[in-house]
This record gives structure tokens, C-alpha cells and sequence, in this order.
């Protein structure tokens, strides 16, 4: 897809990869999206370096087996539920792949991956108000610096709130 793709109020089954290319965008608006993969890994959502997906208010998912999710352009995920993400067996690598520093999860939930809810190389993503769970790990970062933080609540249940400061270039939380 390398052309400006508006979908609204849609329910979508994919039988194939989904590729937002160098010049592609795609808003997906009140979309229930099914990626219907047959193997785990099998579909692929990828945003090409220069390419735009944002998800408003919408839900990603898969039938039965785990679909990867690439993001090497702009990514904006808002108010959504992105889930049955595909990773790499003993391996952190999976659930949204982040591959660009173009990256936001806004009130939403990332959840059941095989691996990281969201996987993050030599990038922070912004994911702010948001529910990574039911995955090995919840954001997990790699190739940049630690960031500082301060415990600022315990909560019940043992959950911590944390601020956090990310350096220039990056860091794991």
C-alpha cells in the first residue's frame, strides 16, 4: 500500500500480509481487523521507514494462530486493542516490533504475545496510559541506555507507578 487509506466503522478479515510502503497511510477508525493467519508467524503487519498506520479506537487480532507486527515507519495506536501476537521462541523479540523512534500506544491494551507485548531496538517508543500484559514480558527495550527512575505509588497488589526520565538515545524500564 503506498497511497492515503481511510477504513471507518469496518469489520476486516485478512488473508494476507498487510505492508504500509514508503509512501503509504492507513487510519483505521472503529475497525475490528482479523489477521487470519494458519501458522504462527504466518501474516505480517509491516510499516515500511516512511510509511503511516494509525489505529483509533479499534481491535487487531487473530483467530487462532499469532500474526507478526512491524513497525520500522510511524506507528499511532490510540484508545485500541492490538493482541495474538506472534515472538521468537526464548527470544524477547515479538508483539509490536519497533524498529523507529516514530512510535505511540496511547490508552490501549497490548496483550497475548508470544514474547514482549512490545519489543523496542535502538528506539523508545511513547506508550503512555496503556496495558501491556498476558505476554512474557511487558515492554522490553534493547539497544539503548537505562533510563532514571523513581517510584512515585506502590498500589495494591504489589503494581508500582514509576516515573521515568529516558535519556538521549535510550534505555529499558
Amino acid at each position: 500500500m503506498n497511497n492515503t487509506t481511510i477504513v471507518s466503522n469496518e469489520e476486516i478479515i485478512l488473508r494476507g500480509n498487510l505492508t504500509i510502503g514508503s509512501n503509504g497511510s492507513l487510519v483505521l477508525e472503529r475497525v475490528m481487523l482479523w489477521m487470519n493467519a494458519t501458522t504462527n508467524g504466518g501474516l505480517t503487519i509491516r510499516i515500511d521507514a516512511g510509511g503511516e498506520f494509525r489505529i483509533l479506537n479499534s481491535t487487531i487480532t487473530s483467530y487462532t494462530s499469532y500474526y507478526k507486527f512491524e513497525a520500522y515507519g510511524r506507528l499511532s495506536i490510540f484508545h485500541s486493542v492490538i493482541s495474538h501476537l506472534w515472538g521468537q521462541a526464548n527470544s524477547p523479540v515479538g508483539g509490536i516490533q519497533v524498529y523507529s523512534s516514530a512510535v505511540t500506544i496511547f490508552h490501549s491494551t497490548i496483550s497475548d504475545s508470544m514474547s514482549s507485548a512490545v519489543y523496542a531496538d535502538g528506539h523508545y517508543p511513547v506508550v503512555s496510559y496503556s496495558i501491556l500484559n498476558d505476554s512474557v514480558y511487558g515492554l522490553y527495550l534493547e539497544g539503548v541506555s537505562d533510563p532514571d527512575e523513581q517510584v512515585l505509588n506502590t498500589l495494591e497488589g504489589g503494581v508500582t507507578e514509576r516515573y521515568a526520565t529516558i535519556p538521549t538515545g535510550g534505555g529499558n524500564v
